[in-house]
């Protein structure tokens, strides 16, 4: 973890901690990312996702030139409450069940 990430410049990080994959709707996720590349002061970080997920992640964010997009790996669970303090905001993964 690099608090480079939540640098002053950098106004709004949000950050997500954990797997991303299809349970926790991974497309939904870089969509909104794609779609939040035009607002400069939003940025977000997404952190320990699987291998398999997170070369997803980083072919999708090359593919569209996400600059407003960082992927780290895993991290040390004694650091995770010090690295959402920084952040604007959490993202978290909810499963929705239409019924």
């Amino acid at each position: 973890w690099s608090s480079d990430v939540c640098s002053s410049d950098l106004k709004k990080v949000l950050i997500y901690i954990g797997n991303l994959g299809i349970a926790q709707d991974q497309k939904l996720i870089l969509n909104l990312i794609n779609e939040m590349k035009i607002y400069s002061d939003f940025h977000f970080v997404l952190i320990g996702q699987k291998d398999s997920d997170q070369m997803n992640i980083i072919k999708y964010k090359d593919k569209k030139n996400l600059q407003n997009l960082t992927v780290l790996n895993a991290i040390d669970q004694k650091y995770v409450n010090s690295i959402l303090a920084q952040s604007y905001e959490w993202l978290l993964a909810t499963l929705y069940v239409s019924l």
